[in-house]
């Protein structure tokens, strides 16, 4: 953030530099496509970050989560959002689980996942669920027993069940 704090910087990415930054985080990979989003921005966007998911899914690498979360957190827009965490907390609070070989473009995932959104503070609901499963709701170790929903958790009912694979 600090290199690129805006567009303009942000259209002068330097490749090498950012896959040395983002390299510990496993992502140097990503930096060539940032390339590419920045050029087609700049060139075929006249500067501006897309609004509309047509225009931001077809930026390179941009799919329904990517496109959803900028409109959501950029533009402030009630979208809904479908990542690992969301299909594991659905899966664990509600018993919901995909039938899908790619969960994350189960169409019935993502109508649910609108479904929850509320009308207002929808971007502060988004921000609260990946929250919730980043520090509590979590992929290994998850602190049930410090959760404030877990009397609604088919998951936490369930605990010592073998109807439950995680």
């Amino acid at each position: 953030m600090k290199l690129y704090p805006n567009l303009e910087k942000f259209f002068r990415i330097n490749v090498k530099k950012v896959k040395e930054l983002i390299k510990p985080l496993g992502l140097a990979y990503r930096a060539e496509g940032l390339k590419k989003v920045s050029d087609k921005i700049r060139h075929e966007f006249d500067k501006k970050v897309p609004n509309n998911l047509k225009d931001l899914k077809a930026l390179f690498a941009v799919g329904d989560y990517g496109a959803n979360a900028v409109l959501c957190f950029g533009f402030n827009k009630k979208r809904p959002l479908l990542d690992t965490n969301f299909i594991r907390i659905y899966k664990r609070i509600f018993n919901i689980v995909s039938e899908k070989k790619r969960p994350k473009s189960d169409k019935m995932l993502w109508a649910f996942s609108e479904y929850l959104l509320p009308e207002k503070r929808y971007v502060e609901f988004n921000y609260g669920v990946l929250d919730f499963g980043g520090n509590i709701c979590t992929s290994k170790k998850p602190k049930c027993e410090n959760c404030l929903i877990n009397e609604i958790c088919f998951y936490y009912r369930n605990l010592n069940s073998e109807k439950i694979q995680d």
